[in-house]
């Protein structure tokens, strides 16, 4: 059976993205199972005869391929699958139709996606333009704006973590060591998936940020939006926000420091950055990080500057307090 993308994210059981894994891994709905009806090549394949030869050879193409997995598909549906699945391809074709017909021949309960993953990004791009109450909770560098965005979650407040979903802490540092980013487009679908749980008639918290997090681009109707919300302004002495600092960044390697620093050369100076990487390789982790959050605190100043918005200047220690009066 065919329902449409709300039934279909509302339902019950396993969600089957049953695309190729390079289409999987770009971007899926998040929860998805990934079990690719072909490989990548299989799938290149047959789309290359379903255009030079028709649907007929194609479909034979196609059944070559998939034969011979039907056993260890059959093992994967039943490992994930508990009376109820649901199955997705890319247009809601013939791919998630032989999958929805496996799981029904096995017994389960099993719809498919009308559309497929298209009609699911149709819905994530018109999410963004909903409209949301955004609180923007701002504040200069070290500020513990995470961990505070955290707290508020914990008390029953709305909260999305845009640097969380990013993997990114939003500066020339933000991609730690050995870390990644989702590809834009998982990104985006990451944000629709938390702002589907939120009541749009109560406020949401985010983080102000610049739109570009990393690699990552919060959606252009979501931050025009963000950039006319209410902010609230964390003040934090400025001792504390450099211990946060060095509680984060201390003991990551000092290579990777001096790299990431020498990056800052056309807006800090030449001889500036040699000073800052001297200090980093020399193990004077405190001076370096002392002389770059003077460099960020003037450009959140110089950024928060270009604003015309309501803004609200809080104390650390009021901050939670505070937030109550929205609503």
């Amino acid at each position: 059976m065919s329902v449409d993308i709300e039934t279909f994210l509302a339902g019950e059981g396993p969600l089957f993205d049953v695309r190729s894994p390079c289409e999987y891994d770009h971007a899926h709905i998040p929860g998805a199972v990934s079990l690719p009806l072909f490989s990548d090549q299989e799938r290149a394949e047959v789309g290359t005869a379903y255009k030079r030869q028709g649907h007929d050879v194609a479909v034979l193409k196609g059944l070559e391929y998939v034969g011979p997995k039907m056993v260890e598909m059959a093992k994967a549906i039943g490992k994930h699958a508990k009376g109820k699945c649901r199955v997705m391809c890319f247009r809601g074709g013939m791919r998630s139709q032989s999958v929805a017909w496996l799981c029904g021949f096995l017994g389960f309960e099993t719809v498919r996606l009308d559309g497929g993953y298209k009609a699911y990004r149709k819905k994530v791009l018109e999410t963004f333009s909903y409209p949301w109450s955004f609180v923007i909770l701002g504040g200069q560098t070290g500020g513990g704006k995470t961990e505070y965005l955290q707290k508020m979650k914990e008390l029953g407040h709305q909260v999305i973590d845009l640097e969380g979903l990013a993997n990114h802490y939003g500066s020339t540092f933000g991609l730690m060591p050995g870390q990644t980013q989702p590809s834009n487009e998982q990104y985006e679908n990451d944000i629709a998936t938390e702002l589907w749980k939120m009541d749009i008639s109560r406020p949401i918290f985010v983080e102000g940020e610049s739109r570009l997090i990393g690699s990552c681009v919060i959606p252009k109707e979501m931050y025009e939006q963000m950039s006319k919300a209410p902010l609230i302004w964390l003040e934090v002495e400025r001792e504390k926000r450099l211990e946060r600092i060095l509680s984060v960044y201390g003991e990551l390697p000092r290579d990777w420091l001096a790299e990431r620093t020498l990056c800052l050369q056309k807006r800090l100076g030449g001889e500036r950055v040699k000073q800052i990487v001297e200090s980093i390789e020399t193990g004077d982790i405190r001076t370096a990080a002392d002389e770059l959050l003077a460099y960020y605190d003037k450009a959140y100043m110089n950024s928060s500057a270009q604003h015309q918005r309501v803004c609200t200047h809080v104390q650390e220690a009021e901050l939670l307090d505070h937030v109550e009066q929205y609503f």
